[in-house]
């Protein structure tokens, strides 16, 4: 009856801070977290790649699991971005994730680098024993990220990074708002859209003119024929 009224376990939830929302990819640059949840089990909602879309921590054949001390495991899925390890990321016990992500086209996503990617959240481990991420590699160290412009705006500025490999019409892992992903596969649709009807046009014309000739030629050989025909007037007399 108690179990009724009172859960038997509690698992505490928490989201990412709204100021540290952005984690850095060595091949597709800043990453936004801002719609990720963490709980004692696992983490769920997804992340935002301006120029490869959606991250999804809860995929139906994957997912992104907590201890419960904020030791991470098992991979993350993008569409655009394929699986994505978190097996080396901790939360501290401040909320802050630290050590790195890796995937076979996003490379290595950093959360705590020094310029202006730093990914924390309200959730905290219920324990403290954090494991020990392992070292990476300084190639591509986001410490060589260009300063911000205007340091008065909350959080970092995202760089225009290049994709690895632009998805033309991509509209369905654009955000809720337009983004210049979206935009660029609007102009993309109508292009075609465009090019489709000039070339039905031009279609269209063709046949026109294939049955305007058919039609003379037609005419033509009528006429040719009615020529060659004396009247009866003017036949010889039998003799």
């Amino acid at each position: 009856m108690l179990g009724l009224v009172w859960p038997l376990s509690h698992v505490s939830a928490g989201t990412v801070l709204k100021a540290h929302e952005f984690a850095w990819s060595n091949n597709v640059g800043y990453i936004n977290f801002g719609d990720l949840s963490v709980n004692d089990r696992l983490l769920q909602g997804t992340a935002w790649s301006e120029s490869r879309g959606f991250i999804i921590f809860n995929p139906r054949e994957g997912g992104v699991f907590n201890d419960g001390q904020g030791n991470l495991s098992g991979s993350a899925w993008g569409e655009q971005l394929g699986w994505i390890d978190f097996h080396n990321v901790h939360i501290s016990v401040t909320g802050r994730f630290t050590g790195t992500a890796t995937g076979a086209l996003v490379g290595i996503i950093t959360f705590d680098c020094p310029n202006f990617c730093d990914v924390q959240t309200d959730w905290r481990p219920t324990g403290s024993t954090p494991r020990t991420p392992r070292s990476t590699s300084p190639v591509n160290s986001p410490a060589t990220l260009p300063a911000l412009t205007d340091t008065s705006v909350a959080g970092p500025t995202v760089t225009e990074v290049a994709p690895l490999t632009p998805a033309l019409f991509d509209v369905s892992s654009s955000p809720g708002s337009p983004s210049g992903t979206s935009r660029r596969a609007v102009w993309y649709a109508v292009l075609a859209g465009i090019f489709l009807a000039a070339t039905g046009l031009i279609i269209f014309l063709t046949i026109q003119k294939i049955r305007a000739r058919a039609t003379t030629r037609k005419r033509m050989k009528t006429l040719e024929a009615s020529q060659t025909q004396a009247p009866a007037s003017l036949k010889k007399p039998s003799a």
